[in-house]
């Protein structure tokens, strides 16, 4: 799974930020800060 498939399906609510973050390796903090300039 692509790292644009992974967001596409956290953000359609598919997936938890949180799980999404974890798939591609990277912690929950940057997944907030990701999420965070998405909301933006």
């Amino acid at each position: 799974m692509t790292k644009r498939e992974v967001m596409l399906k956290a953000i359609e609510g598919r997936i938890t930020w949180i799980q999404a973050a974890e798939i591609l390796g990277i912690s929950e903090r940057h997944m907030r800060r990701i999420k965070t300039r998405y909301e933006e």
